[in-house]
């Protein structure tokens, strides 16, 4: 079997009526690095070994999620959140 460039990807899908929203979404941008905590019940577990279809996967019924970039997760001192705010004026 040969090896493929594929990467591994995880996709979240949030219906609105669900009632769960990811926290940290607003103003997230692709290429950002983050990362992700999502909390939930494990409904299915997979493991395929044939040649078609191989790899892993697992399916989680999601009951909370937050979305944490290096920015959201820096502690700034009111002296800088001062000076962020004086440039932005």
């Amino acid at each position: 079997m040969a090896k493929t460039k594929e990467r591994a990807t995880i996709n979240g899908h949030f219906p609105v009526g669900s009632g769960i929203q990811p926290k940290g979404f607003k103003g997230l941008g692709t290429g950002e690095t983050v990362t992700v905590v999502t909390k939930g019940k494990v409904t299915q577990v997979q493991d395929k070994a044939d040649r078609w279809d191989p790899g892993k996967r697992f399916t989680v019924e999601v009951t909370s999620c937050e979305i944490v970039t290096p920015e959201s997760n820096r502690k700034v001192s009111i002296s800088d959140a001062l000076k962020a705010a004086r440039k932005r004026v």
